[in-house]
């Protein structure tokens, strides 16, 4: 009888080929979007050499490709390198391939801390 057991993803990768630098440099903002949920808060610092702009487009590529697929709005920048973004889900029929107006992000996001804030458990007053 065969023995099988579940392996990481690194390690199905690591024993078939070798993944190139673009590739490994995807996965990993790939496991960044994945420990958020729609209505997080996040906060990212450039690395040296690294600009704003690329860290952002990298990461709402994998918000883009996380199933199923998050919105990054992106905030405020504090300082030199840091990025803050908030994590919305996609709910446009198009994938958030178009780019909607200030005021759609506004709602989503509203409604995004709503949906949060009915999650938790309530305090009981005493």
């Amino acid at each position: 009888m065969p023995r099988v057991r579940k392996i990481r993803e690194e390690e199905f990768y690591h024993s078939s080929k070798r993944l190139s630098a673009a590739q490994r440099l995807k996965m990993s903002y790939d496991r960044f979007i994945a420990d958020f949920q729609p209505g997080d808060k996040g906060e990212v610092l450039a690395g040296e050499g690294e600009q704003r702009r690329t860290v952002q487009n990298r990461l709402k590529a994998a918000a883009r490709r996380h199933k199923p697929p998050y919105v990054l709005v992106f905030r405020h920048f504090r300082g030199e390198g840091a990025i803050n973004f908030v994590v919305l889900p996609d709910d446009s029929p198009d994938g958030g391939k178009q780019h909607s107006s200030s005021e759609r992000w506004q709602e989503r996001l509203r409604k995004a801390q709503l949906q949060r804030r009915k999650s938790r458990p309530r305090r009981s007053s005493r």
